[in-house]
């Protein structure tokens, strides 16, 4: 049986194409910087009961952003060691995702490490309304220094 020649063409046509990436996704490889764009890396801050976790994102050019940072304790022996053996000494951007002690109080830990911070980013909402989340509540007192996030954070609408 012979096969009609536009079913020769169509399937050439195909071979042709998955060839063509081929070669092109083989060729890339070999031309791609080795250093990803992002490395988005999730590191565990989880103590016994308590819960927690701080996302570091490192951009190619050299920024780093950490959204979360856990609370104090599992920062300390888990969060500021990570990024001193990853030799981070610098963020340029935390974002607190919300006001939960299990989000920011990690931030302490940073700061009495060495690490210096440019800018936090942390969306307050109002306390009486988050205190009634049993049992986080919202204790903006417990950064470092004592520093009052309530009163010296910029406010972002909730």
């Amino acid at each position: 049986m012979k096969i009609p020649n536009k079913y020769q063409k169509l399937a050439a046509t195909a071979i042709t194409l998955c060839l063509v990436a081929m070669i092109t996704i083989v060729l890339g490889q070999g031309f791609q910087d080795s250093i990803p764009e992002v490395v988005w890396t999730m590191v565990n801050v989880n103590h016994a009961e308590q819960q927690g976790d701080a996302h570091l994102i490192q951009v190619k050019q050299g920024k780093t952003v950490l959204i979360d940072a856990g609370y104090l304790q599992p920062a300390e022996q888990q969060l500021v060691p990570f990024l001193q053996n990853h030799n981070i000494n610098h963020l340029d951007l935390v974002f607190v995702s919300h006001a939960h002690r299990d989000h920011y109080q990690g931030i302490t830990a940073i700061i009495n490490a060495g690490i210096t911070i440019k800018e936090v980013y942390f969306n307050i909402p109002d306390k009486t309304i988050c205190d009634r989340e049993i049992p986080w509540g919202c204790n903006y007192l417990q950064l470092s220094g004592g520093a009052d996030l309530s009163e010296n954070a910029q406010r972002t609408p909730s």
